[in-house]
C-alpha cells in the first residue's frame, strides 16, 4: 500500500474492500459443489403413486456420474415408460434429476447403497425408494 500524505491511496482503499468483501463472501458455494457420493450404476426399487394412479409399481435406474453430473435412464413398472433418458446432479448426497420433458423428477437422499426420497410425476406425487444394484 501506498500511502501519500499521511493517508491510503484511492487504489489502496479500493483492494483493502475488495479483499474485505471476498473474505466475507458465502462459503455454502462449495457445499453446493461438493461431490460427497458416487450413484453410478444400477438402482431398483419401490415407487409409491397416488391412489388410482397406476398403484405402486417398481423403478428402475441406470446412472453414469461424471463429476456432479448424472445421466442414464429409467423405467416404471408397470408402465409404457421405459428407458426414458434422465439428467440430473448430486450436490453433497442429494441427487436431483428430470427425466425428458418433466415425465419424472425427483430429489433423493443417498445413503450408501439406497437412495429415498420425494418427486413429481405425470400422475402426481411419488415415493421413490431405491437400492443399488450388485
Amino acid at each position: 500500500m501506498r500511502i501519500v500524505g499521511g493517508r491510503l491511496s484511492a487504489w489502496a482503499v479500493a483492494g483493502l474492500i475488495l479483499s474485505a468483501s471476498f473474505a466475507c463472501a458465502r462459503s455454502d458455494w462449495i457445499q453446493s459443489t461438493l461431490v460427497t457420493v458416487d450413484v453410478s450404476g444400477e438402482w431398483q426399487g419401490n415407487i409409491t403413486r397416488p391412489a388410482g394412479a397406476y398403484g405402486p409399481g417398481l423403478i428402475y435406474l441406470s446412472l453414469r456420474q461424471s463429476g456432479p453430473k448424472v445421466r442414464g435412464t429409467f423405467s416404471l413398472s408397470p408402465g409404457p415408460n421405459k428407458d426414458v433418458p434422465i439428467e440430473g446432479t448430486i450436490s453433497g448426497d442429494v441427487l436431483r434429476f428430470q427425466g425428458r420433458g418433466g415425465l419424472v423428477t425427483a430429489e433423493l437422499q443417498v445413503n450408501g447403497d439406497d437412495m429415498s426420497r420425494t418427486g413429481t410425476s405425470a400422475a402426481g406425487p411419488i415415493r421413490i425408494e431405491i437400492h443399488r444394484q450388485p
